[in-house]
């Protein structure tokens, strides 16, 4: 693969200031984006966005998604991380990812303060935290402060407890939303694929990307000050300082032309030219299909299902969800059964990728609107937030091909009606409880880049999981819900007393996958004396 001598040098110096070395994400790069020589913080911001979100999303198809009880790989005896068979090489790429671009943030908004352009210090900043909440949200406790320094020397930085990194990165989305210049366009728009230079989106996306932080840690909202509660409540009363996303319009979407190698979303027809490669070893889980079909006549009652998945002809089109952690045994007998991805929505050349959509912020609304610390109505913002994302997704209803009963494809179409009909059923309608907010923004946040997905099951304890026979009987996480992911094996050996000591911090003595991380509903509820009544602790176990 081809690089300039520049972005090497950025990528491999990233390592180093985490307290690793080597080993790094291979990043597709267009040589004619950055040009030796001439590095300005424009140049850094079309990778960073476009080659940033490929990696993203390739890890949330290949990692997320499955410990996550979205996909299944159930036939594969070598795609082994729904059974919770994560390994040292696993934790190294997502570690390395999240460094990697984190570092070329930093690096470009340092060139933006040489040069004094304001609105590249604030974009640099939002996509910092950005990429390191990803970490620190995988792992537990990061360098934060002394991190990325590796070129200075700093080969063994703090490691900060997630408290710590929480409020650095509360700092640093404050400070980018008041550097931000409205009244200016963004030098080199060009090179902006998300917003195409209007800074006021930009703003938008700093401010939501905040209240994603500040939700994360609510759990542990006294613990702050202001309190986690209060801060929220200034956002969101306060929209003229805080814009945040406010329709579909303004969605965080990375935009592809599709038109060659180095511009062109990651699951394209190209790299997945068939249904099965694609799909072939990500069967739809289970527990998407209960959440989004009615058992008793197998319909869907969510529009967007059609739009996510495709039933498959060996069961007659009709749905059939994935065992997470089965045994391969059982996944060898209903692999041909089993629900697929829907190829023709989800792999397009020029498919934009998700960083963050305006229903997530509404069912951030939602649930500060049922703890009570922001005015307005939890139902209301739970309904609009479920309205659109299914209006997002209606989008991409003219690229699916849905089979009906006999086999015969049609694209899909998401009217207002069938809104008002899916927010009426009785699986949807709110019913005044945190469990249905939470189980519905956790499937709103179906192929939005990171482990979202992940991160909002062990915050809430939603949805509820089902341990299964082989992710019991494997014991790669001694029968629980994996919790966190372990620290790289280089990070431990470069840096050994500063993560022994964050995982001491976290509650814990060894680097393994069932220590919660400390916002996680589970080490809330611990350190709280109080039970956590979720599967994370009745253990509710399958037998296939």
């Amino acid at each position: 693969m081809k690089y300039t001598k520049y972005l090497a040098i950025v990528l491999a110096s990233a390592l180093s200031a985490a307290g690793c070395t080597g080993d790094f994400e291979d990043i597709n790069s267009d040589p004619n984006n950055i040009i030796v020589g001439d590095i300005e913080p424009a140049n850094m911001l079309e990778p960073l966005l476009m080659n940033g979100a490929n990696a993203l999303i390739y890890n949330t198809y290949y990692y997320c998604n499955e410990i996550s009880q979205v996909t299944v790989a159930s036939a594969s005896n070598v795609r082994d991380e729904h059974r919770y068979n994560i390994t040292n090489s696993n934790y190294s790429t997502i570690w390395n990812l999240g460094f990697n671009w984190a570092k070329n943030a930093k690096h470009m908004h340092d060139l933006a303060v040489n040069n004094g352009d304001v609105n590249y210090q604030a974009i640099g900043l939002t996509l910092k935290v950005y990429y390191l909440q990803l970490v620190t949200d995988v792992f537990g406790g990061i360098p934060y402060q002394e991190a990325l320094q590796g070129d200075s020397g700093l080969l063994k930085p703090r490691v900060e407890t997630q408290k710590e990194v929480y409020e650095g990165m509360i700092a640093d989305l404050e400070r980018a939303n008041s550097l931000y210049n409205t009244s200016v366009v963004l030098p080199k728009k060009e090179k902006d694929a998300m917003f195409q230079g209007d800074i006021l989106k930009w703003k938008k996306f700093t401010n939501s990307l905040l209240l994603r932080v500040l939700m994360r840690v609510s759990g542990r909202s006294d613990e702050f000050s202001p309190t986690i509660a209060q801060r929220i409540r200034t956002v969101v009363s306060d929209p003229a300082a805080y814009p945040v996303l406010s329709s579909n319009d303004d969605n965080a979407l990375v935009k592809y032309a599709g038109t060659d190698t180095y511009n062109r979303n990651e699951f394209n027809t190209n790299s997945y030219g068939t249904e099965n490669g694609f799909s072939g070893d990500h069967h739809v889980a289970e527990q998407i299909i209960k959440m989004m079909v009615d058992e008793g006549t197998n319909t869907e009652f969510d529009p967007r299902l059609r739009i996510w998945a495709k039933p498959r002809a060996a069961n007659g089109y009709a749905w059939k969800g994935a065992v997470s952690g089965c045994s391969i045994d059982y996944g060898n007998s209903n692999k041909q059964y089993e629900t697929f991805m829907h190829y023709e929505t989800l792999v397009r050349d020029n498919n934009p990728n998700c960083l963050m959509d305006y229903a997530e912020i509404l069912f951030i609304k939602a649930e500060a609107a049922f703890h009570g610390w922001i005015d307005g109505s939890a139902k209301e913002y739970y309904e609009q937030a479920l309205t659109a994302s299914c209006q997002k997704w209606a989008a991409y209803g003219q690229y699916a091909a849905f089979p009906d009963k006999d086999g015969n494809t049609a694209p899909v179409i998401i009217t207002s009606a069938d809104i008002q009909e899916f927010l009426a059923n009785e699986n949807v309608a709110y019913d005044g409880t945190l469990q249905r907010i939470a189980e519905q923004k956790w499937l709103s946040l179906f192929w939005v880049c990171g482990f979202e997905m992940y991160n909002e099951m062990r915050r809430t304890g939603y949805p509820e999981v089902v341990i299964g026979k082989a992710a019991r009987e494997y014991g790669y996480t001694k029968g629980l819900f994996i919790a966190r992911w372990g620290y790289p094996t280089i990070a431990m050996a470069n840096n050994n007393a500063n993560y022994m000591a964050a995982l001491a911090a976290m509650g814990g003595t060894e680097n393994n996958k069932v220590l919660p991380v400390w916002w996680s509903g589970q080490a809330v509820a611990r350190d709280a004396g109080t039970p956590w009544e979720h599967s994370f602790r009745k253990l509710i176990y399958g037998d296939k």
